[in-house]
């Protein structure tokens, strides 16, 4: 950690630490002078998935239930605390995350989406590759771009988070692809190449711990995410 008098900051460099099985680099600056404000640059480089979303008290058995993957993810972080003349606090930051290399069983949200799009038939068990990019404005978190795909089907999101409430509460949408030809059993050959085809929007509203996921009818929306 470094200290500089004439602008009063201070510099913590070279962060290099373990999480979940991955590492963790990265600095924070942070300025206390008469406008106090900080600036972090973080990166997580090939965490355990399962570790990383339950606590380190968990069975084996309950992270073979989220399966497997490798995290990767960076964040951008900047925020001031107001001044002397009155000006507000604020709070932005930019960030990505992947998970490749895995197998996706149990997020919660991710697997009512796959049961809701794939009508709930044996056509795909997990996603093999996650991605997301997002911002941070102050307390809504906006995700620009969300992407699971699996062999049998890709779903495509955006939408907001809002820190706001505790939980945080979600206003997302996606729509659905299916990338493969697949056959499906128990429904008509017919019925399974009209569905390659099918273009499904989802809305997925509030708390991140209890979503509700609803299909609607196509919105403007479903032309961005496709």
């Amino acid at each position: 950690m470094t200290s500089t008098s004439t602008d009063k900051s201070f510099k913590i460099g070279d962060i290099d630490g373990k999480v979940a099985g991955g590492s963790l680099q990265g600095t924070i600056v942070a300025h206390v002078d008469t406008n106090p404000r900080y600036q972090a640059d973080l990166s997580l480089n090939d965490a355990a998935l399962a570790r990383l979303m339950l606590p380190p008290s968990a069975s084996d058995e309950d992270r073979k239930k989220i399966g497997t993957g490798r995290v990767s993810a960076t964040l951008a972080l900047q925020q001031t605390f107001g001044d002397a003349s009155g000006k507000g606090a604020e709070r932005t930051g930019r960030g990505d995350l992947i998970v490749r290399d895995g197998k996706i069983y149990n997020v919660p949200l991710a697997m009512g989406l796959m049961q809701l799009v794939t009508l709930r038939l044996p056509v795909a068990g997990s996603f093999d590759h996650a991605t997301m990019s997002y911002y941070l404005r102050d307390n809504k978190v906006t995700f620009e771009r969300i992407l699971l795909e699996s062999a049998g089907i890709n779903l495509a999101g955006m939408g907001t988070m809002s820190l706001k409430s505790s939980p945080p509460t979600l206003d997302l949408n996606f729509i659905t692809e299916t990338p493969n030809e697949f056959y499906l059993p128990l429904i008509s050959d017919f019925i399974a190449f009209t569905r390659k085809e099918l273009l499904l929007q989802v809305q997925v509203p509030g708390p991140v711990n209890d979503p509700k996921i609803t299909p609607v009818p196509l919105t403007p929306i479903a032309g961005t995410l496709k």
